[in-house]
């Protein structure tokens, strides 16, 4: 391996742990990478108040598709399957720019619904995280 190539694996790797290791309370968060195939498991937060639903998630990487569902009935999607677009935190039914996406729909107090990421790596897109959440 040459040294130059040497380099870039190792900072690649140093790019990755740091993003594994961030804190998405953190008021300055580092710029969130792509995720990719070697990103494992992406951990969802989830920021439910009177005004807002917060979806966040550590790593600190971009991903391809959010939705919300309700069982099997969609209430947002966002994104394209293709390219990882989508930063963390995102509010619900806020459309980052640039993001494709569809209208929302209500999020009714007392129900129980789930957070979907799935990102987009070289072989396809594949589910990254299922969080459920109650508003």
């Amino acid at each position: 391996m040459t040294t130059l190539r040497r380099i870039s694996f190792v900072s690649l790797i140093a790019v990755l742990v740091a993003a594994c290791d961030d804190d998405p309370s953190d008021p300055n968060p580092e710029p969130a990478v792509d995720c990719s195939a070697e990103v494992t498991e992406v951990e969802a937060h989830i920021d439910v108040d009177d005004d807002a639903v917060v979806f966040d998630w550590s790593p600190r990487c971009r991903v391809a598709l959010l939705g919300v569902e309700e069982g099997a009935s969609d209430r947002w999607w966002i994104g394209d399957e293709e390219q990882n677009t989508i930063e963390p935190p995102v509010t619900y039914g806020v459309t980052p720019d640039g993001v494709p996406g569809e209208d929302p729909l209500p999020l009714e107090p007392g129900v129980v619904y789930e957070l979907i990421l799935w990102i987009a790596t070289d072989d396809g897109p594949y589910l990254a995280t299922v969080a459920e959440f109650e508003r």
